[in-house]
C-alpha cells in the first residue's frame, strides 16, 4: 500500500521536485488454518526479499495447490454468482483470516471499549495539529478558498474561530494587494 510521507506535525512532505513523498507500507500477514501467521512478502535471504509473494504462491503455501493454478481473476472481477473458486482472487477473498479477519475478532460493543479507542486515537494526534485543523475548518465553512485560508491563518494567528466578516475582509485585502501591484 502506498501512502504519503508525513512530518512530525502531520503535514505531507514534498520532494525536491515539489511532488508529495510516498512510501510503501506492507500488508499485515494472513493466517493459516492452524492459527500461525502467513507472511505475504518474501522474507530476508530470498532472491526477492520484501517483494509481494503473489496470490498463486500464497495459495500454494496454504495447501491450495489446485486453486493456485486458477486464473488470477475473472474478467473485470465479475465472478459468477455463488462461485467460490473460479479465480485466485475470489478464492482468497473468501478465505477466513485473509480478507475478513475482523469477523473473527471478539465483538466490542461495550461503551468503555469504544471510549478507550476514541481516546487513544485522539491522543495520537498532536494538539497543535488539532488547533490548526479547527482554524482551517472554520475558514472553509465560511466560504474561503485555500489562498484566502492561508491569508486568514497569517493575519488571525492564534484565533480558533474567525469572525463571520472574514470573507469580506479577505476579498478587501486581495483587492488592495492587486491594486498595489498594478500601480507599481
Amino acid at each position: 500500500i502506498t501512502v504519503s510521507v508525513k512530518d512530525s506535525k502531520g503535514g505531507v512532505m514534498h520532494g525536491t521536485n515539489g511532488k508529495p513523498l510516498k512510501m510503501k507500507i506492507p500488508m499485515s500477514p494472513a493466517w493459516f488454518a492452524n492459527g500461525t501467521p502467513q507472511p505475504l512478502y518474501f522474507p530476508e535471504g530470498y532472491k526477492k526479499a520484501g517483494w509481494f509473494k503473489g496470490m498463486a504462491e500464497i495459495l500454494h503455501e496454504g495447501g491450495f495447490d489446485k486453486e493456485a493454478k486458477l486464473r488470477y481473476e475473472c474478467e473485470g472481477f465479475n465472478c459468477a454468482p455463488g462461485a467460490t473458486s473460479c479465480c485466485c482472487h475470489h478464492f482468497l477473498f473468501n478465505q477466513p483470516g485473509f480478507f475478513k479477519s475482523y469477523f473473527y475478532l471478539p465483538a466490542s460493543t461495550k461503551e468503555a471499549d469504544l471510549k478507550k479507542n476514541v481516546l487513544e486515537a485522539l491522543s495520537s494526534v498532536p494538539l497543535e495539529l488539532m488547533q490548526k485543523s479547527c482554524q482551517f475548518i472554520d475558514v472553509y465553512q465560511k466560504g474561503l478558498d485555500s489562498k484566502q485560508a492561508a491569508w486568514a491563518a497569517k493575519n488571525y494567528h492564534g484565533h480558533h474561530v474567525l469572525l463571520p466578516s472574514i470573507l469580506w475582509e479577505s476579498n478587501k485585502a486581495q483587492v488592495k494587494a492587486t491594486h498595489h501591484c498594478d500601480s507599481s
